[in-house]
């Protein structure tokens, strides 16, 4: 008679049923993803309401994922459903309120609306570190701007021309928050002036901007005693727009 070996391991002896591959369930993080993945394909094929349901479908399974809500919002941006694409602004900012490229959509969107005051409220609770967002700044710094609030756009111009002291439009952005608060005292003339200078000579501006920004340099010149735009200075500063 044939002897069965005792020791064989009895792994050997699985049935099937345990051999098979057991497959877990979907979380919701995963599913989330997987609606998302489906919105871009019907994206693709220019099938905007499949989109819209998968991401909201997508929002539901789980609301932090900020691709999905990035993309509705530029979806109802697009099609012209401003109040929907808010209503996923305020709920992704009520969950978290410094996420920067929500508070940025957002205080557009409002701004848009005419409704100022609530758009700096929105940025000024997120504010970010300003070295590696200064898209951000740039703004809130223009909204400061346009609320007459120039002490605060000065701040900001002031931080940010240490950032990228050859972009023309911070120095730009500077000079008009000084000059519009600009008590009539030497030193403050000095600064706008300056920031005028800058801006002209940093370039990138439209021409409309530089014939003001031009005609600011000849006025704040001639009331800065010790300024340093001598007559040779400013003939070379000017020279490319009399040829």
């Amino acid at each position: 008679a044939p002897v069965v070996d005792v020791d064989v391991d009895a792994k050997e002896f699985a049935t099937p049923a345990k051999m098979q591959k057991q497959v877990r369930p979907l979380d919701a993080s995963q599913k989330a993803r997987m609606n998302l993945k489906a919105a871009v394909k019907a994206l693709a094929h220019n099938d905007n309401q499949t989109a819209i349901i998968r991401l909201r479908e997508s929002l539901q399974q789980d609301a932090s994922l900020l691709r999905a809500r990035e993309t509705l919002v530029a979806l109802y941006l697009n099609t012209g459903r401003s109040s929907e694409a808010a209503d996923v602004l305020r709920a992704g900012l009520q969950r978290a309120p410094k996420t920067t490229s929500l508070a940025m959509l957002y205080a557009r969107l409002l701004a848009n609306q005419r409704q100022l005051s609530q758009a700096l409220s929105v940025l000024e609770r997120a504010r970010p570190a300003m070295a590696d967002n200064l898209s951000f700044y740039a703004l809130l710094a223009a909204y400061y701007q346009r609320d007459g609030k120039h002490a605060q756009a000065v701040s900001i111009y002031r931080d940010a021309v240490k950032y990228q002291p050859t972009v023309a439009s911070w120095w730009l952005g500077l000079g008009v928050s000084l000059d519009a608060m600009n008590s009539p005292q030497g030193n403050d003339y000095q600064e706008v002036l300056n920031a005028f200078q800058q801006a002209y000579r940093g370039g990138g501006l439209s021409a409309e901007v530089r014939t003001y920004v031009r005609s600011r340099i000849e006025v704040l010149a001639a009331l800065v005693p010790d300024s340093p735009l001598s007559d040779i200075e400013k003939e070379s500063l000017f020279a490319s727009e009399e040829d």
